[in-house]
């Protein structure tokens, strides 16, 4: 006897019927829709460290951009029927065309869908994709997952309802009669010939549980033996490796892109871990939760939910609600209406948090033992898939390990872990915030950063220096170093520096250099925080930083304004570098480049009024000398465009130069006034980007300046201008009573 059980890859009712039907049929073998390469580790089935939701991973080692997955929970059909042959001791196999032969495809065989279809009918092409979510139409809702969850999960138990989806699906192809891909027919010519092979091999009772659109194409009578041994031979056929990797309900759930189609695994493992309090526990939780953000849900609250969405899973016509009348009851009850804060519940209670395991001794590659090995020295866990926030203090060695370790990764392709890039904010470079989440793909990424080497530090090691023979830009390498240097990567760093100095030597490109500085002084720091030798930082640098200050004239000159702003950006940074390198040789040089800059008349006036402001903050221009030099770039000979711009550059950042300086206020304040129409029209534009760019406080206290609402000699006060809010006036009120009290 062979008896087909046509299923959608998870839910909680069919599992639950299935395992009923199983045990009143008593198979001798058991046919599962997968592939058959992963026959090899199916007995790990039962193993008490294998815990769904867990995935079957089938990949080509050579070419391991040809890999899939196979997700399993405790509600997927599949896994019941595995699990219900291992406890039988009876055979199961995987019995859909081998992955080995579908990686061998041509590209457009491969395809489930015909590439003409798709291109010249896409409602026929729909049909193809999603022939379930045609009756779901009929039937009145907006997706096939919602249609079969009402019509198969939440009913009673049935064991009858399986001929029932095969009649349902026979009906639809017979009608529809949508045309077939190669692809899904050889697959099904593949399927009937291992339902013959079986027969074959005398076994009587064959349980075959497949996708519920095969079912009825997978009678072996049916169709003739011949033809399909005609599809099923291909010319070649590729060989592949399975293992199992952890896997979350995250990436069961629809969301994830893996095609697992369950909204809701959080709720379809209630319902399959029991049917008859599922509600019940639902709600209760859900109240928990929303009671520890501190709504108002109590126990009367969740009791008048359950009822609220039992009425409307009745007046819906379902015997048990589903998770469309949990969530309209939930929010009704418990947030008024109003769904904002229910996406705490939608995580943690629809989606879910949960993770599989895998036992340890299933083979893995070399680098994959590594990778396990230093996780559980470092008392890291793979298996956390929601984010986990990690402080490092980079001055005690196991946490600097760790450090290492992550960024290592991070240069493999494997970001498990996230670097805050303000997180340590006033808390020195010693310090490290990690947010870590592990997703199951990294799995795959793990084997295929095997080919780099056996060790993550190898593999890492291997992988920059091969990358850092094709790059030709100074700032790649010097990031690339960078890095290097927060891994830990000796070896790769010094090769890494050894091709920088050979850039630096040949690179004539001035704006290149510039962009190469700040995060060559970053690893210069880096190396001090973390006791790496910084001998051969610190000799690039003493030759980049003469050859930019010679250079930085020609490079800032004869350029038009778009390349003037790139390029003042790329200047600051790199002001900001020689500031923190904090080197007195270094730090005279750059000033005597920007003395020279400030004074050529050459460059572009965005850069020259950049550079005397610099100068001005660095307390090397006088009040008086800059007032002069302000007064000359504003002069009516240079054009407003040109003064404009000079402007710009001279008070970008910050306004209170402005403020606290009436000589250059008022050198402003006469240049706009003179200013015609025409020329005020012009560069119009330019000062409301300038001061559009400054603080709220800082624009109005230059508007009381301008309308002369401001005492004499008011402006000169120290106001503190950077608190948000700040009210000149009723400081000046308070003032008057303060100095009544302490004349």
């Amino acid at each position: 006897m062979i008896r087909i059980f046509g299923i959608r890859h998870h839910g909680p009712g069919s599992a639950r019927n299935l395992q009923r039907a199983l045990e009143e049929m008593a198979p001798d073998i058991v046919l599962v829709e997968g592939p058959p390469e992963a026959d090899d580790i199916l007995h790990y089935v039962g193993h008490p460290d294998l815990k769904p939701p867990v995935a079957i991973l089938v990949y080509n080692p050579v070419d391991l951009k040809q890999a899939s997955y196979y997700p399993f929970t405790e509600f997927s059909p599949e896994w019941i029927a595995i699990r219900y042959a291992r406890q039988k001791r009876i055979p199961v196999r995987h019995f859909d065309l081998p992955m080995g032969v579908q990686y061998a495809l041509p590209p457009e065989e491969r395809d489930e869908l015909p590439p003409e279809i798709a291109a010249r009918e896409p409602e026929l092409a729909a049909l193809i994709a999603d022939p379930l979510g045609h009756l779901a139409r009929l039937a009145g809702y907006s997706d096939s997952e919602r249609w079969w969850e009402a019509s198969f999960e939440r009913g009673p138990e049935n064991r009858d309802v399986f001929q029932a989806v095969q009649e349902l699906m026979g009906t639809l192809r017979h009608e529809l009669n949508p045309p077939e891909s190669p692809l899904t027919l050889r697959r099904e010519a593949h399927m009937r010939q291992a339902i013959r092979t079986a027969r074959r091999e005398m076994f009587q009772n064959i349980a075959v549980v497949c996708g519920a659109w095969h079912g009825p194409q997978l009678d072996p009578d049916s169709f003739r033996e011949k033809e399909d041994a005609a599809l099923c031979k291909v010319p070649k056929k590729v060989k592949v490796a399975a293992t199992w990797v952890p896997w979350s309900y995250e990436r069961i759930s629809r969301g994830s892109g893996y095609g697992a189609g369950v909204v809701s695994p959080a709720w379809y493992r209630m319902l399959f871990n029991d049917r008859e309090s599922a509600v019940r526990e639902w709600m209760v939780r859900t109240a928990q939760l929303l009671r520890a953000e501190d709504f108002d849900a109590s126990s009367a609250h969740a009791i008048e939910a359950v009822r609220l969405a039992e009425a409307l899973a009745s007046m819906r016509g379902h015997s048990l609600p589903g998770i469309d009348e949990l969530r309209e009851a939930a929010v009704s009850v418990f947030c008024a209406g109003y769904d904002t804060a229910f996406s705490l519940v939608e995580k943690k209670l629809i989606v879910g948090d949960g993770y599989g395991e895998v036992p340890s001794e299933i083979p893995v590659v070399p680098l994959q033992e590594d990778f396990r090995q230093r996780c559980k020295q470092l008392r890291l866990d793979p298996s956390q898939t929601q984010d986990k926030l990690l402080e490092l203090d980079l001055r005690e060695s196991p946490q600097l390990e760790k450090s290492r370790f992550l960024h290592r990764l991070v240069l493999l392709g494997i970001p498990w872990g996230t670097l805050a890039e303000n997180g340590n904010k006033g808390k020195g470079t010693f310090r490290e915030t990690w947010t870590l989440s592990w997703k199951p793909e990294f799995s795959l990424n793990l084997i295929e950063a095997g080919m780099w080497g056996n060790t993550v530090e190898s593999a890492a090691t291997a992988f920059v220096l091969d990358r850092a023979g094709s790059l030709e830009f100074l700032s790649e390498v010097t990031e690339l170093l960078k890095k290097s240097l927060l891994a830990h990567l000796p070896f790769a760093i010094g090769r890494l520096s050894d091709r920088l100095r050979d850039l630096a030597s040949l690179t004539r490109d001035v704006v290149q250099l510039l962009e190469a500085m700040p995060p060559l002084v970053d690893v210069y720091r880096y190396g001090d925080v973390r006791g790496t030798d910084r001998e051969s930082i610190a000799a690039i640098l003493e030759q980049l930083v003469p050859r930019i200050t010679i250079g930085l004239s020609a490079a800032f000159s004869g350029i038009d304004d778009g390349v003037a702003a790139e390029r003042l950006a790329t200047f600051l940074r790199a002001h900001r570098a020689i500031a923190l390198l904090n080197d007195p040789a270094h730090r005279i040089q750059w000033e005597r480049a920007l003395q020279a800059l400030s004074a050529d008349p050459g460059i572009h006036p965005l850069l020259n009024g950049a550079c005397n402001r610099l100068l001005f903050d660095a307390q090397l221009l006088g009040t008086e000398q800059t007032a002069t030099r302000a007064g000359l770039a504003l002069s009516p000979v240079n054009g407003a465009p040109k003064a404009a711009a000079w402007l710009d550059g001279f008070l970008h950042g910050s306004g209170l130069l402005l403020i606290h300086h009436r000589e250059l206020w008022t050198l402003v304040d006469d240049w706009v006034g003179r200013l015609d129409d025409e020329g005020f029209q012009m560069v119009l534009p330019l000062l409301r980007r300038t001061f559009s760019k400054y603080q709220p406080v800082e624009r109005r206290k230059m508007l009381e300046l301008a309308s002369g609402t401001v005492p004499s000699g008011q402006e000169s006060r120290s106001d503190d201008l950077s608190i948000e809010g700040y009210d000149a006036e009723r400081a000046r009120i308070a003032l008057g009573g303060l100095l009544k009290m302490f004349p």
